[in-house]
């Protein structure tokens, strides 16, 4: 859950709490100039106040939430193509214009993505798969349809990657998961229920954990040893589908597959020219673009 969002809902916060969240709220526009001292002094509240609504919301003190605070305004602020990633179309659009707004949209979620990519947490997410000759993906629906290519990239240097999706299968690989292999999480919410047992199950098992989230404060962020920010455009349920968030996941796991040949480049390069020699004998084109200069 977005921070603002935590800091709308009120169920649970006392008055004073409510009265600190709601001044928070107004004045987002200049946060970054507010101490915890004006807000006492104009919400007629104590100092002990801020620090309590803080840790209701998941942080030590106001120095921690308002750091927060502040990078979330910046990016949900951040100028777009005026996109709406819920309803990029509408009944009258022509053809060419669904066509021109779904390539900005999707345009936009893959550069999103990259600019919320943290180095620390996806080179730590690297060197985790790197460890592990296993990757176990889990989800639901949409997200874990976008895995199977994963999967399939992959399988072309030798990584084994289980698709786990239902609630047999969740329990399961969690129960039998061993320190070899990577769990990788993707939850756009980061509070998917169903997956939540497995995830919690690896966690005090203390084996490899990654989690593909939204940014925000959520369940998945917090247990994971790592987590790569899904561009975080969509609403949960009020929007035609998932344009936007599949694009995202998508990249971020062609991105991973990236760095993990990388990670020994030339031996990979190699296993791909052997399987392609192998596989693609009977494949040809008349369209010198597309030949391999071996097969010209």
């Amino acid at each position: 859950m977005l921070l603002v969002q935590k800091l709308e809902y009120y169920d649970h916060l006392t008055p004073n709490e409510q009265t600190v969240a709601h001044y928070l709220l107004d004045n987002q526009h200049r946060i970054q100039d507010i101490s915890i001292s004006e807000i006492a002094k104009e919400t007629y509240t104590s100092l002990s106040t801020t620090v309590r609504l803080s840790q209701k919301c998941g942080y030590q003190g106001w120095k921690e939430l308002k750091k927060a605070l502040i990078e979330e305004i910046s990016y949900l602020n951040k100028e777009t193509t005026h996109v709406d990633a819920n309803y990029p179309f509408q009944p009258g659009d022509s053809i060419f214009k669904i066509a021109k707004n779904m390539s900005s949209l999707l345009t936009e979620s893959i550069l999103d993505t990259y600019q919320l990519l943290d180095h620390d947490r996806f080179q730590k997410a690297i060197l985790l798969l790197n460890s592990c000759q296993t990757i176990n993906v889990y989800g639901i629906t949409h997200p874990i349809s976008v895995a199977y290519d994963f999967k399939l990239k992959m399988r072309t240097i030798g990584k084994t990657v289980n698709i786990v999706e239902d609630e047999d299968a969740y329990y399961y690989h969690s129960f039998f998961t061993t320190k070899d292999t990577c769990s990788l999480f993707i939850s756009y919410s980061g509070e998917t229920l169903e997956l939540l047992d497995a995830m919690k199950r690896i966690k005090q098992k203390g084996y490899p954990l990654i989690a593909l989230t939204s940014i925000g404060d959520n369940t998945f962020s917090k247990l994971a040893d790592t987590w790569l920010p899904i561009s975080t455009k969509e609403k949960l349920s009020n929007k035609i589908s998932t344009f936007s968030s599949n694009i995202s996941i998508h990249y971020l796991l062609d991105l991973i597959f990236a760095c993990v040949f990388k990670h020994d480049y030339q031996r990979n390069i190699e296993l791909r020219k052997d399987i392609s020699h192998e596989m693609d004998q009977e494949r040809f084109s008349n369209v010198s673009l597309l030949k391999d200069e071996d097969k010209k």
